[in-house]
């Protein structure tokens, strides 16, 4: 009898191991894949869930089948196709169009007919189960063994790059507003991708005394972790490719920051999710519970856990029914962000001030039309093949600025206002990432890519900045206003890559 009960105790646990390892593995590929720019507590959550579920089948499949192996290996089944469910459904439906709903009826059919195939089986599932541990087992090892090198690269030690240059010129010290945009293009990059003219935008606000360079090219990436520590370092400082972390543990009181400090300059920021160091400066607006590891503007790797999975597709049958928004909260937050930058003068002080705006617009998600009307649906949000969203929220956005410049030049005359992209659209690189598409011509599309807004108010004077990167139009600036000789710097034109398709979280 113990004998017995040891043995059915022994096959139990096995079947628990066995879809343990299952559930396991695509959490553990996707933090090793991401090692740096996540943390593994974020796994935590849909393994739980995961593990859950299958449980729960297990058990109610035992009932009937009356084998724990049959039991066990019908569940891995189940798991096997819910865990990887969304993909499958989003490759059908870019083939031909089929209801969710009658595919998750399909795939109910499909696992029924299976499990009834399993119990009248006399195949030994106990060497089944145990080829799904040695397997699922072997893929967590060897996704261990390949991260290795990723692990020996991660730095916790954040790395203070030293202020090169001191001002000589400390009489004049106007207050200075900085609007970084993530994926606002320039010109070049609106003309290629999309056919659009967003010159009505720039001629008013050239006629506002703006100078306006249209061949701005930040050339080492296009991602915003690599591009925005080098202009606060006004240097190039980020490991291009490397692990994000590092690269945004950078903006940690930065070159830029220390600078005005040391001038006697306050420190304003609008930190719309939250990618800078708030230490030591005034937080005009915040991100609630932003998190800047995940990376910006970026889904954390828990997302695309359960967005691969059947829960995906629940979710969004269970929305469709309540036409519940899910993007509100995002929404309300981007307009929180904006009317406190169109306020921000309000909030400058006695002492000069430098106010650092970054915000997440226009990038995706496309959750405004052109006069700021939510956008909710799901195919349109995320969708880089309608060129109209884009540029909307583009649309959308310039009217704010507008209305933000007319503000400061009203009550802060004299100030400094400085309007970039970190990099353009990357309409080559999303196609990669969200469609699948082939390969694109490296050499012309990264450069295209790498076009972005560049726009300088200085107090009403011309300044040439044509043709400078975001950090070289830093460089001039405060050689302008303070006297450093900051000489002029660029990258070789050597960051040109073959982007692969991809589930990583970059932005």
């Amino acid at each position: 009898m113990d004998k017995l009960k040891q043995s059915v105790v022994y096959k139990y646990l096995k079947v628990l191991l066995c879809l343990f390892l299952m559930c396991v593995y695509p959490c553990a590929y996707m933090y090793l894949s991401n090692i740096g720019e996540t943390k593994i507590k974020v796994v935590i959550v849909p393994l739980f869930m995961f593990y859950m579920i299958a449980f729960f089948v297990f058990h109610i499949v035992i009932i009937f089948a009356r084998d724990i192996y049959k039991s066990g290996t019908i569940a891995c089944v189940f798991m096997l196709i819910f865990l990887n469910f969304n993909i499958v459904y989003k490759f059908i439906v870019s083939k031909i169009k089929i209801n969710d709903i009658f595919l998750l009826v399909l795939f109910m059919f499909f696992w029924f007919v299976m499990s009834i195939y399993i119990v009248r089986s006399k195949i030994d599932y106990d060497l089944v189960v145990f080829c799904i541990i040695f397997a699922f087992g072997g893929l967590i090892l060897f996704n261990l063994i390949m991260a290795v090198p990723k692990f020996t690269k991660m730095n916790p030690k954040k790395n203070v790059i030293k202020v090169e240059q001191y001002a000589k010129n400390k009489n004049n010290r106007p207050n200075i507003y900085y609007v970084l945009l993530d994926e606002y293009a320039g010109k070049e990059n609106l003309q290629y991708y999309y056919d659009f003219d967003n010159s009505k935008f720039l001629n008013d606000i050239e006629k506002m005394g703006f100078n306006i360079s249209n061949t701005t090219y930040n050339y080492e990436g296009i991602l915003t972790s690599e591009i925005v520590p080098n202009i606060l370092n006004l240097n190039y400082v980020t490991e291009i490719d490397g692990l994000q972390m590092n690269n945004l543990n950078l903006l940690d009181n930065p070159v830029m920051y220390r600078f005005f400090k040391d001038l006697g300059y306050d420190i304003n920021i609008i930190n719309h999710l939250g990618l800078f160091d708030t230490k030591d400066v005034n937080v005009l607006y915040e991100t609630e519970n932003a998190d800047r590891e995940k990376g910006v503007g970026a889904h954390d790797v828990d997302y695309y856990l359960i967005f691969n999975s059947a829960i995906e597709q629940i979710y969004q049958i269970v929305k469709k029914s309540q036409k519940s928004s899910s993007y509100d909260n995002y929404r309300n937050d981007c307009k929180n962000a904006i009317n406190m930058l169109k306020n921000s003068c309000d909030y400058v002080d006695d002492k000069p001030t430098f106010t650092l705006c970054y915000m997440m617009l226009p990038h995706q998600p496309f959750v405004f039309d052109e006069k700021g009307q939510p956008i909710d649906d799901e195919k349109k949000v995320y969708n880089w093949e309608t060129p109209e969203l884009y540029i909307n929220q583009l649309k959308y956005l310039n009217g704010h600025l507008e209305e933000f410049i007319h503000n400061v030049k009203e009550k802060d005359p004299n100030a400094v206002i400085v309007i970039q992209g970190d990099h353009g659209t990357r309409y080559a690189y999303f196609r990669m990432c969200d469609y699948a598409k082939d390969e694109y011509n490296a050499a012309l599309e990264t450069e295209k890519m790498q076009n972005a807004l560049n726009c300088v108010y200085f107090g009403g004077k011309k300044i040439d900045i044509e043709g400078m990167s975001a950090i070289n139009t830093w460089r001039k600036i405060l050689n302008e206003l303070y006297g450093t000789n900051y000489e002029m710097i660029n990258p070789e034109k050597k960051f040109v890559y073959k982007w692969k398709y991809c589930v990583g979280a970059n932005r």
